[in-house]
């Protein structure tokens, strides 16, 4: 049998979208012969649109989407790998409490776990993690020590950190 409706998650599709009924059905049947049709709707669950109201709606919400993504890739361009992002920050730091006992032990165990993880690594893949990770090289700069490719270098840290996801 053909359904005479498309259904339509809008959590799926637009991963920020907050309200009471995400779920919105898409037909040209009235709401009172789509739920006789269909007993499976519940029509306290979703919000019902012809396909010409849904394309206007969709717009909309691809707009929004689309506005909020941009605000979200230039607060991660304004910001440094510390997190550090511009105007912000200062106000920020004069707010932050010293970090407690279980701040530092929780670093430490952290650390401790870190460190364990990276002696099950070969020496090739260690020694590229600290020099990438610890001591800011690039792909190249590591390559140029080690005499191989970029790509080696690059091949190799990406599987030194999928073993350290396995491990930690």
């Amino acid at each position: 049998m053909d359904k005479k409706y498309e259904r339509f998650d809008l959590r799926i599709e637009y991963k920020s979208f907050v309200g009471d009924k995400p779920i919105v059905i898409i037909s040209n049947l009235p709401l009172s012969q789509l739920i006789a049709e269909y007993p499976e709707l519940n029509a306290s669950q979703f919000q019902l649109y012809t396909p010409a109201e849904w394309n206007e709606v969709k717009s909309v919400f691809t707009a929004s989407w689309n506005n909020n993504m941009k605000y979200k890739m230039r607060d991660i361009r304004h910001a440094d790998m510390d997190g550090y992002l511009e105007g912000d920050t200062e106000q920020i730091i004069k707010n932050i409490e010293t970090s407690t006992v279980e701040d530092k032990a929780l670093a430490n165990f952290d650390k401790e776990s870190l460190l364990s993880a990276l002696e099950c690594l070969n020496e090739n893949q260690k020694r590229r993690i600290t020099l990438y990770y610890f001591h800011d090289l690039t792909y190249r700069q590591i390559a140029e020590i080690d005499s191989v490719s970029d790509k080696s270098v690059r091949e190799s840290i990406s599987g030194a950190i999928k073993k350290l996801k396995k491990l930690l």
